[in-house]
């Protein structure tokens, strides 16, 4: 497997490109400018799939472009639709037109998941797991025989999502970690959504925000 990431737009969003048996994956392919569809075609290389951890725009700005142009399916977790077409969850930097652009593309092109569900790509398989509290209902994506989990925007190294838009909960996301990350082998590779790469046994030790002390004073 190779791996690749791009920090895009303003707020530095962690777009993945992963490589395995021919196959490429664009994974939260933010920006809204067309970065990664420029650096894909400087690259001579193509995307057979789009994945997106859930309905925060510096995540999805550039993914129906991609998914048209290489004619691919967006896969986007189910509980997390509702979400992103509510008028609370746009009260913010959002642009309309681009979030208008990712829903028509969602239902051109979208495969919606759920939690335990499998999305598989040549010898890959990742395993979805839905976590709330950073939003309604955002995806990680484990994949056991590489050791690695795409994160989204709910663990970072030293820290967590922020729960303070539209349907988050710091109760859910604290929770939610320590029931459905935390259990992962320690030697996991957590790759976030913005920042630098950790791994489980490193967020069990040291992350401040998931200590006991914390979880009972949410």
């Amino acid at each position: 497997m190779k791996l690749q990431v791009i920090p895009v737009g303003i707020y530095q969003t962690n777009c993945y490109l992963i490589e395995e048996e021919g196959l490429c994956i664009a994974v939260d392919p933010g920006d809204g400018d067309g970065a990664i569809l420029r650096y894909l075609e400087k690259k001579e290389k193509r995307v057979n799939a789009v994945i997106v951890t859930h309905g925060h725009m510096d995540h999805f700005a550039d993914a129906a472009e991609l998914a048209g142009h290489f004619q691919t399916p967006i896969y986007f977790p189910k509980e997390e639709c509702a979400y992103l077409s509510s008028a609370e969850a746009r009260r913010g930097p959002y642009d309309e037109r681009i979030v208008h652009i990712f829903e028509k593309a969602l239902a051109q092109r979208g495969v919606l998941t759920e939690e335990g569900e499998e999305i598989r790509f040549g010898s890959l398989c990742f395993r979805v797991i839905v976590l709330s509290g950073h939003s309604k209902a955002g995806m990680c994506l484990y994949e056991a025989s590489q050791k690695i989990l795409l994160a989204g925007d709910q663990l970072f190294a030293g820290s967590i999502g922020r729960t303070d838009l539209y349907r988050g909960s710091g109760t859910d996301l604290v929770c939610g970690i320590r029931q459905k990350l935390l259990c992962l082998p320690e030697d996991t590779v957590v790759l976030p959504g913005h920042g630098p790469h950790t791994t489980i046994g490193e967020e069990k030790r040291s992350n401040p925000f998931l200590s006991e002390e914390v979880l009972w004073n949410l």
